[in-house]
């Protein structure tokens, strides 16, 4: 069998350098059309405009159609692929986390969701005419075009958010009254978020103003395993299941899941699951 190495899709390759933030209108025409399995740095959050397909996200397939919205962030590797004969039109726009609001970050991950969501017509032509804005707004360059656009993404974002759950979301309270317990909170959405990178704990405690000390036994205090710990078997459920999902080399999986060696990595591998990475390979989705 052939590998394709796991693409990485970096944030200089789609962004400009003074404005995070970029928008493209695409059309996928075939099986492949997503470019096969990948991740990138940045966050996204595409539009299905028409056409049908499957989403493959973490793993997992989803069927995708009009008025398919979804988030990604850079913990996540998807595909998205056309039915057969089938052409799928999307809006995809790719952002950092520094583009917006502290509120709305925080808003939107203070818990550990995956947005998905189908919107009803009428909710989909009103979506449309949100990412039809951030599309000509980037397009024009005129003044007040950046601010437009960033204003446009965080309604569009709220809007996922608000479609995404029918309970009633409550208002993260700010950083400066943030209990310790949501500050610990706070730190498992930022481990999430880059378990991939060669995090420490001392970066991870600073992200969350709290000591390195304090952070790694209160982190042992309330969740029973080592900080350490926590992020290895991060890193063990995504090679997992990328292993399990895709015909990615072996070689490329460890690397993209964070660990630094590849014996490292087998030896971790096989303590938690019993068995080695090879023999996790099933067939590769079709």
């Amino acid at each position: 069998m052939r590998h394709t190495a796991l693409k990485r899709l970096s944030s200089t390759d789609h962004m400009g350098p003074d404005l995070p933030l970029h928008i493209y209108r695409q059309a996928l025409h075939d099986a492949n059309g997503g470019g096969g399995v990948h991740w990138h740095e940045f966050y996204e959050v595409g539009f299905i405009l028409a056409g049908q397909g499957r989403h493959i996200l973490n793993g997992t397939e989803h069927p995708v159609q009009r008025g398919n919205c979804f988030l990604l962030t850079p913990a996540d590797f998807h595909d998205l692929r056309p039915a057969s004969g089938e052409t799928l039109e999307l809006f995809d726009v790719v952002f950092l986390a520094d583009v917006l609001q502290g509120a709305v970050y925080r808003l939107l991950f203070h818990a550990l969701h995956s947005y998905r969501v189908d919107f009803t017509p009428d909710e989909a032509q009103r979506m449309e005419q949100e990412f039809q804005r951030l599309y000509d707004e980037s397009n024009t360059h005129r003044v007040g075009s950046e601010l437009i656009m960033i204003g446009t993404l965080e309604r569009i974002l709220i809007d996922l958010l608000r479609h995404h759950s029918q309970r009633e979301i409550q208002q993260p309270i700010g950083e400066s009254a943030a209990t310790q317990y949501q500050k610990l909170s706070l730190s498992l959405i930022y481990l999430h978020h880059h378990f991939r990178e060669p995090l420490t704990l001392k970066e991870v405690a600073q992200q969350v103003h709290l000591s390195p000390t304090y952070f790694s036994e209160y982190f042992h205090q309330v969740y029973g395993i080592t900080f350490q710990q926590y992020l290895q078997d991060l890193r063990l459920r995504f090679a997992h299941s990328l292993l399990t999902s895709s015909s990615v080399p072996i070689s490329h999986v460890y690397a993209a899941a964070g660990f630094q060696t590849l014996p490292h990595f087998e030896r971790a591998f096989k303590q938690k699951f019993g068995h080695t990475p090879r023999q996790s390979r099933r067939q590769p989705v079709r």
